[in-house]
């Protein structure tokens, strides 16, 4: 029989929401977690709203959504460079 000083230590998970190997004082939420995330979602479904209710012509659409991705990705990588 094993008493409990024989087991090795609880080391508790990092939280679910940070990136590993990172320290406590720098967290960092996973991209579906940032208003930027969000924000560029909202922008491409409201334009693909807009281009179904014939309010925006679907070219347009088209580009503000890759408009859209393309700030969130430049909005990130910047995010990542300047937390390492």
């Amino acid at each position: 029989m094993t008493s409990t000083s024989d087991l090795p230590p609880v080391v508790p998970n990092p939280p679910s929401n940070t990136f590993p190997n990172k320290g406590p004082n720098d967290p960092q939420k996973v991209g579906w977690q940032t208003t930027e995330f969000w924000a560029a979602a909202a922008t491409a479904f409201g334009a693909l709203v807009a281009s179904f209710a014939d309010a925006l012509p679907p070219k347009w659409a088209a580009g503000i959504s890759v408009v859209a991705s393309a700030a969130y990705g430049l909005s990130r990588g910047l995010t990542k460079m300047n937390a390492s």
